[in-house]
């Protein structure tokens, strides 16, 4: 459901602060899809969420899970959720919407810090 929900914001514009339909940042969509779906009240900002969610390696990331990304490599600068085969979904930045991405564009793969998660057994 997680997932689906965020699929269901594919084309909204980029809004820098936003978290509704009308436009959204990164941190915003995820605040949306998380507020929607799972009903958390998270942070707003990238850095707070990667702090409210649980720390998972690579090898565990699972479709819904969180990337994080920063172009210094310790300061978080942007998020996505995790689709699966190698994809995310993310609002990326002003002029652009809410769009799939591959993980192994060279900018993201240089940049990726880290993946969380919200789901825990």
């Amino acid at each position: 459901a997680f997932v689906n929900n965020a699929l269901r914001y594919l084309g909204t514009p980029y809004r820098y602060a936003g978290h509704s339909s009308k436009g959204m940042d990164c941190s915003g969509f995820v605040y949306r899809n998380g507020s929607d779906i799972l009903k958390l009240q998270m942070p707003r900002r990238s850095d707070a969420i990667a702090e409210y969610a649980k720390r998972i390696t690579d090898e565990e990331i699972q479709p819904g899970d969180l990337l994080f990304f920063g172009k210094s490599r310790d300061r978080i600068r942007h998020v996505g959720i995790y689709l699966g085969n190698g994809e995310f979904i993310h609002a990326p930045s002003s002029g652009k919407t809410v769009q799939t991405e591959k993980l192994s564009k060279p900018f993201y793969a240089k940049n990726y810090l880290g993946a969380h998660t919200f789901f825990t057994d």
